[in-house]
């Protein structure tokens, strides 16, 4: 009787070995399953390249070496952000141009590049006109007609697909718009009486910010200087 529990004790283990065995046979390896880069300017700052890779697993990946160009042919290693969940680094001059990324990995069975255009745009836009139907000009304090439609004007700018105006009040937003040209109106009786703080902001975009729809995300931008705004 005690030969046959031996025994079978012995059958056990070697069941429960051959099923662990087996186990890790059949798991597949993981691999990178996604790749996005994204790369941020601010006119009058610097350009942030940001790396993320995806295993099949579904978490970060932080083994891989990842290296970018930019148009002046420096080349940067992202180092690894814990933070930011990717692969991050920035380059000091503000540039147009072609801008290539190279990984390396061992789950890459040759390197993964990204050749991707970064446009910046060509100074700050300049705002010319803020007036009412009557003529009155904000930028010479002069106060506007909640009335009346307002018109903005700014100077374009080489390198801009869009231009947004922001229109806050006490730090709340109380409009917005967007134009590819270099003026929008707001229509009559949309801005209540009171102070207003606005905000000419000049764009350059390609891709989806959430990184959703395209791989690659590329965005730069410039601000105008603020300048306030009182309609009655």
């Amino acid at each position: 009787m005690r030969r046959i529990t031996s025994n079978l004790k012995v059958a056990i283990i070697v069941g429960v070995a051959l099923g662990v065995l087996a186990s890790c046979e059949i798991a597949s390896p993981t691999s990178i399953a996604d790749t996005k880069v994204s790369i941020i300017s601010q006119y009058g700052s610097n350009v942030q390249v940001s790396v993320y890779l995806e295993g099949s697993d579904g978490n970060y990946l932080t083994g891989a070496r990842v290296s970018v160009t930019n148009p002046a042919n420096e080349v940067q290693i992202l180092g690894f952000n814990e933070t930011m969940g990717c692969y991050f680094g920035t380059f000091t001059d503000l540039l147009s141009g072609t801008y290539a990324v190279k990984i390396w990995s061992a789950l890459l069975a040759s390197p993964e590049n990204f050749s991707i255009d970064h446009e910046v745009p060509d100074g700050a836009p300049t705002v010319s006109q803020c007036s009412d139907a009557s003529g009155d000009n904000a930028l010479t304090g002069q106060t506007l007609n909640a009335n009346e439609a307002i018109t903005l004007r700014w100077s374009t700018l080489d390198n801009v697909t869009a231009y947004s105006v922001q229109v806050n009040q006490n730090a709340i937003q109380a409009y917005a718009s967007s134009a590819d040209g270099g003026t929008i109106t707001i229509p009559a009786n949309i801005l209540a009486t009171g102070s207003y703080t606005i905000k000419l902001t000049a764009q350059w975009l390609a891709g989806d910010p959430y990184l959703l729809n395209t791989d690659t995300y590329s965005a730069s931008q410039s601000q105008s200087s603020s300048f306030a705004l009182t309609v009655q």
